[in-house]
């Protein structure tokens, strides 16, 4: 089933990120990029068109932290947050991404922003948590 993740009214200077999954390696990537097209009525893939491959998070608010479950090496489950911003810049549509690497099994992505980070952590309302395709 395909859903939607993000809808709103097009803005040429603003930045989006999207984590995905690799159908082929089956690694997760980062990107973060600028719609550089005004070309509507086609689709594009965001994903290079790799079969099995599905976008599991994704938003468009800058300062955003991306939390995930990964299992470490002795076997126990960690939470990490990454910086967004900090971990890759801006680049085309295109690109591949960032790999998340040195983590394994990684699960139960969330997008927290900037908001939701400074504000008490119980407030999940602002979490996006999405599995696309």
């Amino acid at each position: 089933m395909k859903q939607i993740a993000l809808i709103e009214k097009y803005n040429p200077d603003k930045n989006y990120s999207v984590i995905y999954k690799n159908g082929e390696s089956r690694d997760y990537y980062l990107k973060r990029f600028k719609i550089e097209t005004l070309t509507i009525d086609r689709k594009f893939s965001l994903t290079q068109d790799i079969a099995y491959s599905k976008v599991v998070a994704s938003t468009s608010q800058e300062g955003s932290f991306l939390q995930f479950n990964h299992i470490t090496k002795k076997g126990d489950k960690k939470i990490k947050e990454l910086d967004i911003d900090n971990f890759i810049g801006v680049k085309n549509w295109k690109a591949i991404g960032n790999k998340l690497i040195g983590y394994n099994k990684l699960s139960a992505f969330k997008i927290l922003n900037a908001s939701t980070t400074s504000n008490d952590e119980d407030e999940t309302t602002e979490n996006l948590e999405l599995t696309l395709f």
